[in-house]
């Protein structure tokens, strides 16, 4: 929790990376620890991914694997905050390529109709982020992953509506998932939002 805590700020994340990447890794991989210090663990990646060469320690230490194997955790909490730190991972552009390599969308795709609404929240943002690399917009349609994302659409959540938006706009940027967005009814809702 500390490490979470001062991972908080800009001056912190960038010396904090450098340092515990590893040994971050490496309490993430131990599956048999408890499950709040994976999530502790999981929550100090998020932060520290807000800056772009933490991204790609968290990587280069295989950081990766285990939070997507976290995404299948029973307790909600866990699933949660693996998916924020898949999100914050995600928000550069070599996160979003080596995560998906890695196989993260079909781990983080049945969170979108988890019944935790911050789970629903984490598990939209990763997908929001991952949705803008090309690769990705294919893999999410084939994966069946449009239909959640518009139910997601009519939730009483402005972040999860927003990020859902948000990679339903990245998505359509692709002809055969902008057809399915339309033939699964997502201009009205959207409209809704629009007008608030």
């Amino acid at each position: 929790k500390t490490l979470k805590i001062l991972s908080r700020k800009f001056e912190n994340r960038v010396r904090l990376g450098e340092l515990i990447v590893s040994d971050l890794v490496r309490v993430l991989s131990e599956t048999d620890r408890a499950p709040p210090v994976l999530g502790e663990a999981a929550n100090v990646v998020l932060n520290v991914c807000y800056e772009r060469e933490n991204v790609q320690r968290i990587i280069s230490a295989g950081g990766v694997p285990p939070l997507i194997a976290l995404l299948a955790a029973q307790e909600l909490d866990l699933q949660a905050n693996a998916a924020g730190a898949i999100q914050s991972i995600c928000f550069q552009s070599e996160g979003r390529s080596y995560v998906r390599e890695m196989g993260a969308i079909p781990a983080v795709l049945p969170l979108l109709s988890s019944p935790s609404l911050k789970v629903q929240t984490r598990a939209v943002g990763a997908v929001h982020n991952i949705s803008s690399e090309p690769e990705a917009i294919r893999l999410i349609r084939r994966l069946d992953g449009i239909a959640p994302l518009v139910v997601l659409l009519r939730t009483p959540s402005a972040a999860v509506c927003g990020s859902a938006a948000g990679a339903l706009q990245n998505l359509s940027r692709e002809t055969s998932a902008r057809r399915e967005i339309r033939e699964l009814g997502a201009v009205v809702p959207l409209a809704d939002l629009l007008f608030g």
